[in-house]
């Protein structure tokens, strides 16, 4: 478990630029992310969300219209749970008339 979370200190602190926040040793049960600090969500729970189709949303990533995943693993993506949020509430309400 403690690995994890250091790989994710590492993961979202480059993605963040800030080199100096990368951490050497373990983190401290009490400095852990806690998961009001910032939820991650993965795929299938995005596209929960949002109504748009997978290659869609792939789509839009590369397009720039939707964020960036976060890596947590060599194969593992998600998405931070407030980027997904402001998407959401930045969507303009369609007319069905």
């Amino acid at each position: 478990m403690a690995s994890i979370l250091q790989a994710l200190v590492v993961v979202l602190a480059d993605q963040a630029g800030d080199d100096a926040a990368i951490r050497k040793e373990p983190m401290q049960k009490s400095e852990a992310l806690s998961p009001r600090d910032e939820r991650l969500i993965r795929i299938d729970e995005v596209l929960r969300r949002l109504p748009v189709s997978r290659a869609g949303f792939y789509a839009g990533i590369r397009s720039g219209r939707y964020p960036k995943p976060v890596r947590i693993g060599e194969r593992i993506a998600a998405w931070r749970e407030s980027e997904i949020s402001a998407l959401i509430n930045s969507l303009k309400p369609v007319s069905l008339s």
